[in-house]
């Protein structure tokens, strides 16, 4: 009998690593999508997808093109670095600076990039200026994390003005170290949209890269970007299984061991 429990037990416990294995960690990405006029009900959604607590870049802080000075190859915010990657340089209408990386924009900047112009990128924050702009180049890589962060399992913040040209692809990707990486296609829209992008991890972890892909010469901003902890983390059903079948064999070997005892007094 003991031998059956014994091999019950090591079982359970094989299959549990079998299927922790298996159910590697995910992420997930979640987008709402909202009109040009309608900012204020995007920022509301945004406020609680962030939830409390949250830490915010809202690109305020930070002196938009001037029509002479851009902003660095490699921007350093409160939640991590963002660069432009991209096969050419970008050269639309709205492009600046040489279209060599992506530029902090403001309403009052000499392109005038209000959200009445036919660009359709706007600012984000309540009674701010700013926003991050892609300034036409193909992709926009955000590597959040940094020693301010923390741990951290949810990232939130709003895209305006992506997917309005004719046969533009425009996806978002998600990865973190440990998970597998996730994509997500936006549909076509109408100029100047807005849409709340929420990436999810199915653990905390203290670094993520999200890739903003425009597969044309079609450019987008991004503004409130916010790391935050949004909940515990529940245990997988495979961790359950396998601390089941560990307490399972703690036990037997516990059962087991007064036996012994009294069998070496008997002799």
């Amino acid at each position: 009998m003991k031998r059956i429990v014994t091999r019950l037990a090591v079982t359970a416990t094989a299959l549990a690593l079998s299927a922790a294995a298996v159910q590697a960690a995910t992420v997930r990405i979640e987008t709402s999508n909202h009109a040009k006029s309608d900012m204020d009900a995007a920022r509301a959604a945004w406020g609680s997808a962030a939830g409390p607590g949250a830490l915010v870049e809202d690109f305020e802080g930070f002196a938009p093109w001037n029509g002479v000075t851009g902003a660095p190859t490699s921007l350093g915010t409160a939640v991590g670095t963002i660069r432009g990657e991209s096969s050419r340089p970008g050269s639309g209408g709205s492009a600046v600076a040489g279209g060599l990386r992506p530029e902090i924009r403001a309403l009052s900047d000499p392109g005038a990039h209000g959200p009445n112009t036919r660009w359709g990128r706007q600012n984000a924050t309540a009674g701010g200026s700013s926003w991050l702009d892609s300034n036409d180049l193909e992709r926009m890589v955000w590597e959040a994390g940094g020693p301010d962060l923390g741990r951290f399992d949810a990232l939130t913040f709003l895209l305006t003005d992506v997917g309005d040209i004719r046969g533009t692809d425009f996806s978002i990707m998600a990865e973190a170290p440990g998970m597998e990486a996730t994509r997500v296609h936006i549909a076509p829209q109408a100029n100047g949209a807005i849409n709340l992008v929420r990436v999810l991890f199915d653990r905390a972890v203290t670094t993520a890269t999200v890739t903003l892909v425009s597969a044309r010469n079609d450019g987008f901003g991004i503004d409130d970007l916010a790391v935050s902890r949004v909940a515990a983390v529940p245990l997988p059903p495979a961790a359950a299984l396998l601390l089941g079948g560990l307490a399972a064999l703690g036990a037997m070997r516990r059962r087991r061991r007064p036996t012994r005892l009294s069998l070496s007094r008997r002799g």
